[in-house]
């Protein structure tokens, strides 16, 4: 553990909520532009030496969602790339901690055996300088997370991401409500994740997640859920599928969304982008 991670540790809980969602893309130049076109305000581009992999985040008051891309490829991306030979869309959740290494402590205390906990940084231009963003990543145990790679997220220098100039959006997103995921035995999936919520949080075939939830769904009841927009074609089943972001007024997404000749359904009280719009993923705006 790096000196920097010994201060201010505390817990508050296994699983309060997701800290970011996460989409894996081939080609993160096409897919940030992409995701300008659907109203999102990126941040700068960021790229974790350690890892071999580069992002742009669309932040929110509490939670953002992630595009992510394999720069250099090698032992430490190995996940990224065996998720990219098979699509490109949402397939990865990370969980918010406020001590990474308690978090794992807890799971090893449920019987459990995850790895050891990760540290790394990304250089982050502030006014003209360079500052280090640091986090700490600790990746949950396969058999608890069957749908897709899940973590905790710990934030040192949060003042780093969390900046005012990228939570504005053209669409007015503001945060991530729901995550979607897709197999053949929703509510058999769903009970694969009572060692990390407990069974208390398992409500058939919706794993509560602190303050937001995934649903696990059959392909046909993922469409209904998306308006009649059907998942992107994979391999891999089970696997995640879209988000649903919270809007600040349906009518401004749909104005921006129109303006920029994006095709989008209506579905409710709710307008979808189809993953041919968004690099692989359903993306649900809600009121």
């Amino acid at each position: 553990m790096p000196p920097w991670a010994r201060k201010g540790r505390s817990m508050d809980g296994l699983v309060s909520g997701i800290d970011h969602v996460i989409a894996a893309v081939r080609d993160l130049d096409r897919a940030v532009e992409t995701y300008r076109r659907l109203g999102f305000t990126p941040t700068d581009r960021g790229h974790h030496a350690q890892l071999g992999t580069y992002n742009h985040l669309f932040m929110f008051a509490h939670d953002y969602f992630e595009l992510i891309g394999v720069e250099h490829p090698g032992a430490d991306n190995l996940r990224w790339q065996a998720v990219l030979a098979d699509r490109e869309g949402v397939s990865g959740i990370a969980l918010a901690t406020a001590d990474a290494e308690a978090s794992m402590a807890a799971l090893r205390a449920r019987g459990l055996n995850p790895p050891a906990v990760s540290y790394f940084a990304r250089p982050v231009e502030v006014d003209g300088g360079l500052a280090e963003a640091r986090f700490a990543a600790a990746y949950l145990p396969e058999v608890v997370t069957p749908v897709a790679p899940m973590f905790f997220c710990q934030h040192f220098t949060r003042d780093l991401v969390w900046r005012p100039e990228w939570q504005r959006h053209p669409n007015g997103a503001t945060g991530v409500v729901e995550v979607m995921a897709l197999a053949t035995d929703p509510a058999a999936t769903a009970r694969a994740y009572t060692r990390l919520v407990g069974a208390e949080n398992i409500d058939g075939t919706a794993v509560k997640l602190g303050r937001h939830v995934l649903r696990i769904a059959t392909e046909d009841a993922i469409t209904a859920w998306a308006g009649g927009v059907a998942p992107g074609v994979a391999a891999v089943t089970p696997r995640l599928a879209g988000v649903a972001l919270r809007v600040a007024s349906l009518a401004t997404t749909a104005l921006h969304l129109q303006l920029a000749a994006v095709p989008y359904a209506l579905t409710g009280d709710a307008i979808v982008v189809g993953p041919e719009s968004a690099c692989g993923a359903i993306i649900k705006f809600v009121a």
